[in-house]
């Protein structure tokens, strides 16, 4: 498992704090272990289809209802899938396929405050907070029930997707891992954000 963290708030230019940023590598059974189909994904369609079963769409909508139920038992509320989140995080799921990085920065590629510019999301005449979470999984550990618990079994993790006062959120899903394009497995981005 690989996790670093940056904190990144924003307002008006002047005004600019800093993007939490959080990494989460699911691999194989080393990690999480077998899929279980206990509590996690309860009621969330798609929750437990591998890289085979469902599509990446159909993977990004069982997120969104799996966030959001451990949110609400956090007693956090709701995040809206946000259309230019979902625009940001699929294209970074893209790029970190395509050149073979597993990084909130790839090779050619900008941070995520400017992909978040690029994709329509920021500027705002606001104050605002964005963060980003990543992880892929190989075969069983693909499906978004096993991301979704390994990131809630990650303290840092857990702070992005369910706290910061974020009411937006955007997940990309790809097919294949950073380091095999076509390798049985997906890799997953998590862009949330506000803004005030």
């Amino acid at each position: 498992m690989a996790s670093a963290v940056r904190i990144r708030l924003g307002g008006p230019i002047s005004q600019r704090v800093g993007v939490i940023c959080l990494v989460l590598t699911v691999v194989s059974v080393g990690l999480v272990g077998l899929p279980e189909r206990s509590r996690a994904g309860g009621g969330c369609r798609f929750a437990h289809g591998v890289y085979d079963q469902i599509s990446n769409q159909e993977a990004e909508h069982a997120l969104v209802c799996l966030l959001n139920k451990e949110r609400h038992e956090a007693g956090s509320p709701r995040l809206d899938q946000n259309k230019q989140l979902t625009a940001a995080a699929g294209k970074h799921s893209r790029t970190m396929k395509r050149v073979r990085c597993f990084a909130h920065t790839c090779r050619g590629e900008p941070g995520l405050e400017s992909r978040l510019r690029h994709a329509g999301y920021l500027p705002c005449n606001c104050f605002y907070g964005i963060g980003e979470a990543l992880a892929y999984g190989v075969g069983a550990n693909s499906a978004p029930a096993v991301i979704m618990r390994s990131w809630m079994r990650s303290p840092k993790h857990r702070v992005i997707l369910l706290g910061g006062g974020y009411d937006d959120v955007g997940f990309g899903v790809v097919r294949g891992i950073p380091s095999d394009a076509d390798a049985e497995g997906r890799i997953f981005t998590a862009d949330v954000g506000y803004r005030r």
